[in-house]
C-alpha cells in the first residue's frame, strides 16, 4: 500500500469514529474553506463558468458538472449545506464533492494568476484534524 493509500485509510477511520454532527460540521467547514479559496476569474466567459461557484455535493453517486455564474460561491455554499443536511455518513453513505470544470486540476496543483499557489484542496485537507477539533468546540458551546 502506498503512503498516500495509508494516509487516506488512517483519515477515513478516524472520520468513523465521529459524531454524524462532528462530521456534518466538519466537511461543511472543509468544503466551504475550498470554495471561497478558490480563484475567480472575472473575464466575461460564455459558457458562465466560475470554478468558485461550479463546487457541487451529492451523496451516493457523483453529482453532475454545474454552471452556476456564480463567483461568490453562494449556490455552492447553499447547495453544500442542503445536502449534508440530508446526509447520513453512519449508514455508509458516501458524501462526494466535485468539480468538474476542465482547468479545476490546474488551479489545484499549478495554481492561477498567482492564486491558489498550493491548491485550495491539498492545503484544507491536511487541516481536517483542526477543522474537526473547532467544530467539536463550537457544538460543545465551548467556542
Amino acid at each position: 500500500m502506498s503512503d498516500f493509500a495509508g494516509h487516506v485509510r488512517t483519515w477515513c477511520i478516524k472520520a468513523q469514529r465521529l459524531t454524524e454532527e462532528v462530521l456534518r460540521a466538519s466537511v461543511i467547514d472543509l468544503c466551504a474553506m475550498i470554495i471561497v479559496d478558490t480563484p475567480v476569474d472575472r473575464s466575461d466567459r460564455a459558457d458562465l463558468t466560475i470554478a468558485r461557484g461550479d463546487w457541487n455535493s451529492g451523496i451516493g453517486t457523483e453529482p453532475g458538472d454545474v454552471n452556476n455564474g456564480d463567483d461568490t460561491g453562494t449556490a455552492a455554499l447553499a447547495k453544500l449545506q442542503e445536502v449534508v443536511a440530508s446526509w447520513k455518513p453512519v449508514e455508509g453513505q458516501p458524501f462526494i464533492f466535485v468539480n468538474h470544470k476542465d482547468y479545476i486540476a490546474r488551479i489545484e496543483y499549478e495554481g492561477w494568476n498567482g492564486h491558489a499557489p498550493y491548491g485550495m484542496v491539498g492545503r484544507h485537507v491536511v487541516e481536517w484534524d483542526q477543522i474537526v477539533e473547532r467544530a467539536r468546540s463550537r457544538l460543545s458551546g465551548s467556542a
